[in-house]
C-alpha cells in the first residue's frame, strides 16, 4: 500500500529534466520555473492545499506571484483557489475542512481573507494600516488570532503634514496579539480586540485546545539583536493576563500544545548565550508549572511539527549534513530519526491536527520541487503507543531513497509555464506518455 505519493511538481528545473530537453539554462528560461511552498492536509486528511510562486514580467509588471492551490491527496481534482494580482499566502484549514483562510496584500498591507474550500470569491476580514505578521485559526474554528503593529497616530499625522524625518531604530513598534471573530456580528463587522499589550513584539503564536489561552513567543523589541532574549508566554484571552513560562528560541517556530492541553512544547536555547543553531525541545507543564528539556536532536536546531497521536511524542524536522531529516521526540527516551532522504531537503513539514497526515515538499539539485502526502495508522500498545507512519519511513529510508522512489507512485507533475511546456517522465512508469504544461493547464 503506497504510504507517499506525490501530488505535483513546480519549480526548480532539476539536471535530470534538462538532459531530456534541448532547454539551456538562462536567465529568461529561470523565469519560467515554478516554486512550491507550504504543503497543508486538510483536517480529515482527504485533501491539500498549497502554494505555487511564479514570475510574472509583462508591462508594467516585474515580481513574483504566489497563488493558492487545492487538490485530493490523490492528487485529483486539482483547483486554482485564488487568481487575484497580489499574492496570496500562508493557507490555514478550518477546523471543519470548510475554509481556507490566507493572507493577501491585496489592499497595500498584508490582511485576512477567507476563501470556500469548494472554490468561490474570497472574503476579506481584515484591513489594516499596520498589516499582519502571523495569524492561527483556533480549534473550533470560532475565532482567529494574528500579530500586527499598527502605526501610531501621531506618525500618521506627521506623515500628512510632511513631518515624518524619523531616526533608525528609535520608537520601533511592537507586533501585538488580536482575536477576531470567524463570523461577522449582526452589522457585518468584525472587531478585533487586543489580548496582549505593547510592551512586547509577539513572533509566534498558537491556540490553546480549549480556545481560552493563546501561547507566544516575544521579544521586547523588534530590533535585531533582541532575538537572543526570547521568552515563551501565555495570555488569557479573556481578560489579556499573562502567564510567563521561560526563555524561548528566537527564530524556531510557533510553540505547540498537546491535544489534552496538558503541555506546551517549544524550542529553548541549550547553551548561554543562546545560539541560533543550539537549541533543545523544551517541555511545559501547565498543571504543575514546570519547564523540562527533551533530550536533543542531532543538529540541535529543531523544527516542531506537531504532536503524534497519543500525546507523548513530537514529530520534528531539522538539517542532516547537508540534507534535512525527519525525527520522533519522545517526552521520556531517546531521539529517533525516521525519516531522511538519500538526496536533496525537506520544505516545511506541515501535518494535520490529529497527526495522521503530512505535506512535505522535497527538492534536489537533480530533482524539481515535489509535494508529497505521507499517510500513517496508528497502533496503539498501551504506553508505547507508536504509529505505522514511523515504521514505514524508516524502513523506505533503509532502502536508500524518499519513500515515493520505493514505492510510491507519481499523480502529477508540474512543469515550467512555458510554451508547449516540457516533458517530464513519470518516476516508475514505462509509458511514455506523461503531463505537459499547455495554456496554464495539464493535459
Amino acid at each position: 500500500m503506497n504510504t507517499v505519493q506525490p501530488l505535483f511538481v513546480a519549480g526548480l528545473l532539476a539536471r535530470a529534466l534538462l538532459a531530456q530537453t534541448s532547454a539551456v539554462w538562462t536567465p529568461e528560461f529561470s523565469m519560467g520555473v515554478q516554486t512550491v511552498g507550504a504543503v497543508i492536509p486538510s483536517p480529515d486528511g482527504a485533501r491539500v492545499v498549497w502554494t505555487q510562486t511564479k514570475a510574472r514580467m509583462d508591462g508594467e509588471h516585474s515580481e513574483n506571484v504566489t497563488q493558492i492551490w487545492l487538490a485530493r491527496s490523490d492528487g485529483t481534482q486539482r483547483l486554482q483557489l485564488t487568481k487575484a494580482e497580489k499574492s496570496s499566502s500562508n493557507p490555514a484549514w478550518s477546523p471543519d475542512g470548510e475554509w481556507i483562510y490566507f493572507s493577501s496584500t491585496r489592499f497595500g498591507k498584508e490582511d485576512l481573507f477567507r476563501i470556500r474550500a469548494n472554490g468561490g470569491e474570497s472574503e476579506p476580514l481584515t484591513k489594516l494600516k499596520g498589516g499582519v505578521g502571523v495569524f492561527s485559526v483556533s480549534k473550533d474554528g470560532k475565532w482567529l488570532a494574528y500579530t500586527s503593529a499598527e502605526p501610531d497616530p501621531d506618525d500618521e499625522k506627521a506623515v500628512k503634514e510632511k513631518r515624518d524625518f524619523r531616526v533608525l531604530d528609535e520608537k520601533p513598534k511592537n507586533a501585538v496579539v488580536y482575536v477576531l471573530s470567524a463570523e461577522a456580528d449582526a452589522n457585518g463587522e468584525r472587531k478585533p480586540r487586543a489580548v496582549t499589550a505593547p510592551d512586547r513584539h509577539v513572533q509566534q503564536i498558537a491556540w490553546s485546545p480549549d480556545g481560552a489561552s493563546i501561547a507566544f513567543v516575544y521579544w521586547h523589541t523588534p530590533l535585531v539583536n533582541e532575538w537572543r532574549k526570547a521568552r515563551v508566554a501565555e495570555t488569557n484571552v479573556a481578560t489579556g493576563a499573562i502567564r510567563e513560562i521561560a526563555n524561548g528560541g528566537g527564530f524556531a517556530g510557533a510553540p505547540r500544545y498537546s491535544s489534552d492541553g496538558r503541555f506546551i512544547a517549544f524550542p529553548q536555547p541549550s547553551q548561554t548565550p543562546p545560539n541560533p543553531g543550539a537549541q533543545r525541545i523544551a517541555l511545559f507543564d501547565r498543571g504543575t508549572g514546570t519547564t523540562r528539556a527533551l533530550e536533543p536532536t542531532p543538529d540541535e536546531e529543531p523544527r516542531i511539527v506537531g504532536w503524534l497521536p497519543g500525546d507523548r511524542t513530537l514529530l520534528v524536522s531539522e538539517a542532516k549534513h547537508t540534507g534535512s531529516a525527519l525525527y520522533q521526540v519522545p517526552l521520556d527516551g531517546p531521539v529517533k530519526e525516521i525519516f531522511s532522504p538519500a538526496q536533496g531537503i525537506l520544505g516545511s513539514v506541515a501535518m494535520n491536527e490529529s497527526g495522521t497526515v503530512f505535506g512535505i515538499p522535497h527538492e534536489s539539485s537533480s530533482a524539481a520541487p515535489e509535494a508529497y502526502v505521507m499517510r500513517g495508522r496508528n497502533q496503539s500498545s498501551g504506553a508505547g503507543e507508536r504509529s505505522q507512519f514511523h515504521s514505514r519511513l524508516a524502513s523506505a529510508r533503509q532502502d536508500g531513497g524518499l519513500p515515493m522512489e520505493v514505492q510510491g507512485r507519481e499523480v502529477d507533475r508540474r512543469t515550467p509555464d512555458l510554451p508547449g511546456g516540457l516533458p517530464v517522465r513519470q518516476k516508475g512508469s514505462p509509458d511514455p506518455q506523461h503531463p505537459r504544461r499547455a495554456g496554464g493547464q495539464l493535459q
